[in-house]
């Protein structure tokens, strides 16, 4: 998957879920609001540990993601 389209559905999941990124770096430890908006626009990737822990608070986006990943 490319780093872009990650960023794409990991922006589109937070929304969804109606949560700021300052509620988000309150569930999800190692990650600063700067963070996320450093993953949302593709300027980096997460950590597993990061992902899996957004995904959680996402609602299970990180199947979808292991999905495309294979």
């Amino acid at each position: 998957m490319e780093p872009e389209t990650l960023g794409v559905m990991l922006k589109s999941a937070r929304k969804g879920t109606g949560l700021s990124a300052r509620e988000v770096c309150e569930q999800v430890a190692d990650l600063d609001q700067p963070g996320i908006s450093r993953l949302e626009n593709s300027r980096c990737m997460p950590m597993m540990e990061q992902l899996k822990e957004l995904c959680a608070v996402y609602g299970g986006l990180y199947g979808l993601w292991r999905w495309n990943m294979a």
